[in-house]
This record gives structure tokens, C-alpha cells and sequence, in this order.
């Protein structure tokens, strides 16, 4: 097999563990070791190319403990191939979920589908992203869990515009949830903030005039 071939900064022993242990976590240290050096971004130009056979192998992998490795080395990381990080994100929840949660190769299309999907860990995960762009926040009001509003609503790297705001107070205004997590950020409209003074408890309400 190719992968057994590669060199420069992926160590060949790490390479021959992962295609030939018979141990799912074996094969899992083994991936977690080689994504983390193609993580690092210093690989030849031959190297990169066996780097793309090499993750396509680890995601081949019936192993969830396998894949997840995979998806939580490169979570954060550019070199994560695009293509990848959507089979990543349509994996179950431990896997999707730390990609949805930091990649940087996922577009807002690709963030909106999955919101679209209706998974709530899913959307949840998204909602945390430290950014979250006004269309992203836009089909979590819209199509979100109350959990996941909850969660972007007290996301101050979340940008709302008013019809986000508006679509969230609408489905989710009597949420004691939702309605903390708009208390909790930084700034809101003050005609945002007049609207919840009729939703919230006596309790929300002494917060929210202590925060304004």
C-alpha cells in the first residue's frame, strides 16, 4: 500500500501501525500521531500529497475512535481538506461536533445545512463557534432547537441583526433560556431590550435593568 511509503516529517512507523493493528485504539494513537504532524503544516510537497491518501485511509475507517482522531487533531486546523471536513460533519455526533464546533475550512453553507438538519447537538456545536456569522445565526433562529438559541443568543461572537433577534423572541421569547442568554451578552438593542421586559421573570427582568 502507498501510505507505508510516505516520509519526511510522517514517521513510517506510525504509518505501518495504523494499516496493520488489529486494535482500533491502536490504529487511533497511531492517526492522532500522524494528523498532528500534517497539522503542523511543514510537510514537502510529496509529503502533502501522501498526507491526502494517508486521512482518506483514517476516514475509511470503521472505527468511530479511528475517525474521531482524525476530526479532533485537525478540528482547529486549515490543513484539514475541505472535502474531508464535510464527511466529518455528516459522521455521528463525536465527530461532527468538534469539527462544526472550530474548523475554519467550513463555509456558512456548509454551517446552514446542518442547521437545516435538525441534530441539536449539531446545532449547538455551531451556535458555539467563536464567530458566528449574521446568516448562520439567521437559520439557527429560524430552524434551531431552544437549546441551540440558548446557545447563540448568549454567544457574543454571534452577530444577530434584527430579524435574527426578531425570529428568536418570536419562537423562543417565553424560553427562560433563551431570554438569559440575550441578558448575558455584552450589548442589545434597547428595542430589543424593551421586547423581553413583557417576556422575562421578575428575577430575568432585575438582570436585564442591572445590565442596561
Amino acid at each position: 500500500m502507498a501510505v507505508t511509503t510516505m516520509r519526511g516529517r510522517l514517521d513510517e512507523e506510525d504509518i505501518k501501525r495504523l494499516v496493520r493493528a488489529t486494535d482500533p485504539d491502536d490504529r487511533a494513537t497511531s492517526a492522532h500521531k500522524i494528523c498532528r504532524r500534517i497539522a503542523a503544516g511543514s510537510l514537502t510537497d510529496s509529503d502533502r500529497e501522501a498526507a491526502r491518501e494517508i486521512l482518506d485511509y483514517i476516514m475509511a475507517d470503521a472505527a468511530e475512535t479511528v475517525r474521531r482522531a482524525l476530526a479532533v487533531t485537525l478540528k482547529n486546523s486549515p490543513q484539514l481538506p475541505h472535502d474531508l471536513a464535510l464527511r466529518l460533519i455528516d459522521d455521528v455526533e463525536s465527530i461532527a461536533v468538534p469539527v462544526l464546533e472550530s474548523s475554519p475550512v467550513l463555509t456558512d453553507d456548509d454551517l446552514i445545512r446542518i442547521v437545516e438538519g435538525g441534530v441539536e447537538s449539531k446545532q449547538v456545536s455551531i451556535a458555539r463557534r467563536q464567530s458566528v456569522t449574521t446568516r448562520v445565526v439567521r437559520a439557527i433562529t429560524e430552524r434551531g432547537s431552544e437549546k441551540a438559541v440558548a446557545t447563540v443568543a448568549a454567544n457574543d461572537g454571534a452577530q444577530f441583526d434584527r430579524s435574527a433577534y426578531a425570529s428568536a423572541l418570536r419562537r423562543w421569547g417565553k424560553s427562560a433560556a433563551v431570554t438569559d442568554g440575550f441578558i448575558a451578552r455584552s450589548h442589545i438593542p434597547v428595542d430589543v431590550a424593551e421586547k423581553m421586559v413583557a417576556l422575562v421573570s421578575d428575577a430575568a427582568l432585575k438582570r436585564l435593568a442591572t445590565r442596561r
